[in-house]
C-alpha cells in the first residue's frame, strides 16, 4: 500500500482496553502491514487490528477513540499529543474505503448506463424507426384520408377548392397524360404559389395557372416540375419528419394524425417555396411527355433571362409537342373558379 509507506515507522502512546469491563492500559500503537499493532510497554504484542476494520467512535473529537468494526467494547484512545497517528489512521481508513468494492455504486452506474442508452435510442433511433415503419405499412386509403384532411385545412386559408363538371374532365385528362399513377389535381382560389403535392397523390394548384395564361402548357409544365421533385410518399414522409414522434406513433396505432398537426403543416405548406429541378431534368421530362417548353419558361421569367436554357431547348426537341388539352376542355378549365 503506497499510503502506508509514509507511516510505516510511526508509533504513538495510547490507552487500550479489551472489553467494556476491562481496565484501560498504557500501550504502544504502531502501524504494521495494513494493521494497527498494539503492544505493552515491554513491546509484547497484545493484539492487532486490521486497518480495513477500524472504526472511529467519535469523529472529529479528541481524544480520538477507535474500535474494531463490530466490537465497540474494545477501544483504543489516542490523546491530543498523538494527532499525527490519528491523522495517519484516518487517512489510511479513507484510502482503504476508496479501494473497497462498492456493489451498490456499480449497480447505480450500470442502471444509469442502461438508462442513458435507452434514452439515446428513444431520441436518436426510435423516431426514425417508427417513421420508416409507418411509411412501409400505412395503407393507401389512410394516406388519401391524410391528404384530404390536409386539403380541408388548406381551404380554411385559401377558400374552397374550385370545381365544375367540365373542369373535372379536363383535370382528369391532364393527370392521365402526365402521371403514371392516379393523381387528383385541385384548383385553389388563394394562398398557393404555383403547385404543391399533398399525401395521397393530391396536387393543389394556384388558380393563376389556369386563369392568367392562354395555354394549358403552363399548367402542364408546373405539374411536370412537381413530378420531378417528389415521389408518391415524399410529402407524407416530410409531414411525419416535421410532426415528430408522438403524432407519427398515433398515426401508426390509431390510423390518423392529430388535427393540430394537419393545421400546422397546412400553414407551413403555404409559406414554403417551390423546388425547381435542374434544367436538364426538366427538358428531358418535357421531351418525354411531348409538352411545349416555351410557355412554362416564360411563365417562370417573362424576360427569359433566367430560363435561356429551357427556351433554347424548344428548337432542338427530337419530336414536336402535342396539345395537352383540347380547346374546349381548356376553356372550361379556365372558368373553374368563375373567372
Amino acid at each position: 500500500m503506497t499510503a502506508l509507506s509514509k507511516y510505516q515507522r510511526l508509533e504513538a502512546s495510547a490507552l487500550w482496553r479489551d472489553s467494556i469491563s476491562g481496565q484501560r492500559r498504557d500501550v504502544i500503537v504502531s502501524l504494521g502491514d495494513a494493521s494497527l499493532v498494539i503492544t505493552d510497554k515491554n513491546e509484547r504484542p497484545l493484539t492487532h487490528w486490521s486497518l480495513a476494520a477500524v472504526q472511529r467512535a467519535n469523529p472529529g473529537a479528541m481524544p480520538a477513540v477507535f474500535h474494531p468494526d463490530g466490537d465497540p467494547d474494545e477501544t483504543l484512545e489516542l490523546g491530543e499529543s498523538e494527532t499525527e497517528m490519528v491523522e495517519a489512521i484516518e487517512k489510511l481508513r479513507q484510502v482503504i474505503e476508496r479501494r473497497r468494492p462498492k456493489p451498490g455504486r456499480l449497480r447505480i452506474i450500470s442502471f444509469l448506463t442502461i438508462l442513458t442508452l435507452f434514452a439515446a435510442l428513444m431520441v436518436f433511433w426510435m423516431p426514425g424507426a417508427i417513421r420508416d415503419y409507418t411509411l412501409r405499412v400505412l395503407p393507401d386509403v389512410t394516406e388519401r384520408d391524410i391528404g384530404n384532411g390536409l386539403l380541408q385545412e388548406l381551404e380554411r386559408f385559401t377558400g374552397r377548392a374550385c370545381t365544375s363538371s367540365l373542369s373535372t374532365r379536363a383535370l382528369d385528362q391532364l393527370s392521365d397524360r402526365l402521371f403514371d399513377r392516379p393523381v387528383s389535381v385541385v384548383i385553389l382560389r388563394e394562398g398557393v404559389e404555383s403547385v404543391r403535392a399533398l399525401p395521397g397523390n393530391v396536387i393543389v394548384v394556384s388558380h393563376t395557372l389556369v386563369e392568367d395564361y392562354d395555354t394549358p402548357d403552363v399548367l402542364a409544365g408546373y405539374l411536370l416540375q412537381l413530378k420531378l421533385d417528389s415521389e408518391p410518399r415524399d410529402m407524407l414522409q416530410h409531414m411525419l419528419e416535421t410532426a415528430g414522434f408522438m403524432p407519427t406513433f398515433r398515426l401508426l396505432t390509431a390510423g390518423h394524425l392529430p388535427q393540430a398537426t394537419l393545421a400546422d403543416f397546412a400553414r407551413g405548406l403555404l409559406n414554403s417555396p417551390a423546388v425547381i429541378p435542374e434544367d436538364t431534368r426538366l427538358i428531358s421530362a418535357f421531351y418525354e411527355q411531348e409538352v411545349a417548353i416555351t410557355p412554362y419558361a416564360l411563365a417562370r421569367d417573362i424576360t427569359g433571362q433566367d430560363t435561356t436554357h429551357l427556351l433554347s431547348a424548344e428548337s432542338t426537341r427530337p419530336s414536336p409537342a402535342r396539345p395537352v388539352l383540347s380547346d374546349t376542355l381548356w376553356v372550361g378549365l379556365q372558368g373553374i373558379c368563375g373567372g
